[in-house]
Order: C-alpha cells, then structure tokens, then sequence
C-alpha cells in the first residue's frame, strides 16, 4: 500500500457513512439492500471475465448486477470492439488510470438513466485519486459512492442535484 494509499484509507474510516448517514432514498438503498446484504450471491456466468477484481468487491459485482437486474455488462478498455447499443454495467480498471476519461467519454453514448459505473481502485496512488475525482464530477454524473477500494457512478436524471457520498463497505 502507497503512503498515499494509507492516508486515504484513514479518511476513508473516517469519513465513511452507514445507513444511519444517509439522507438520500437511492443511496439508502444501495447501502441496505447491495452493500449490507450478507446473502452470497450465485456469480452469474456472464461476470466471470471480471473475477481480477478482488473477492470483495467481486462479491459487490454480483449484488449490483442481481438487484438492479444488470444484463449488458461491459469491462472498458480501448480495445473493446464490440459496442452494444447500450450497457447497464461498466467497469474500469485500476491499471491505466490515464485513459479513464478517454474511455469514460467513448462509452458515455452507451451509458442508459440507470447505468452504473464501478471504478476500481481509486485511491491506488495520487493520480488515481485525481482522476476518481474527475470522473465523479462530470456533469452526466448525477451520484457518485467512494467505497474506499472502488468507486460507483450513477446517471439517474431523476435525481435534482449531483450527490457524493463515502459509504461503508
């Protein structure tokens, strides 16, 4: 772990919120029924190409594809050729943190109202940190939920106003 990395982890604990923190109705939501579900979830065959994520938050994959009833699932990268219409589920690797944007924007055509974007390892080293923090301020960002080891971007246009929070996971 970088230094980096530990001083973001202690702010991480720090900051972190559980249910009792959260105001809003999705992210209560997402807190209750995705990330305090104990329940082991069947890995649907379709995720196993994504298992380089650490089992926790592989753990978290498989919750976030059976609750919100996520098909189109996709890992992006500047090679992917096959772009369906649209995806429900995409996920960034934390290896090149540089091209998070480029492939952000490449895929931001496909993204529909209630896609998720899981972003992994995001406070890795500083220029993870600051490109997390790009990511989730961009303006179709409508909610963005620091995990501490990823981090998941929604695009609800129901939601009045852009909310971030850092949950306990």
């Amino acid at each position: 772990m970088t230094p980096h990395a530990v001083k973001k982890y202690l702010s991480y604990l720090f900051k972190a919120k559980n249910l009792h923190g959260v105001h809003s109705p999705f992210a209560y939501e997402l807190a209750e029924k995705v990330l305090n579900d104990k329940e082991i979830k069947k890995i649907p065959v379709e995720l196993e190409p994504f298992n380089w994520l650490p089992p926790h938050y592989y753990a978290l994959l498989a919750k976030l594809a059976a609750h919100y009833n996520y098909k189109d699932i996709a890992c992006l990268t500047q090679d992917n050729e096959e772009e369906p219409a649209t995806y429900d589920l995409l996920l960034l690797r934390d290896t090149k943190p540089g091209d998070w944007l480029k492939l952000f924007n490449k895929y931001l055509p496909h993204i529909k109202n209630n896609s998720c974007m899981l972003v992994a390892g995001i406070h890795k080293t500083k220029h993870h940190s600051g490109r997390w923090k790009r990511l989730y301020r961009h303006p179709r960002v409508m909610m963005s939920v620091d995990l501490y080891g990823v981090g998941l971007l929604f695009f609800r246009k129901e939601f009045k106003e852009k909310q971030h929070f850092v949950l306990k996971y």
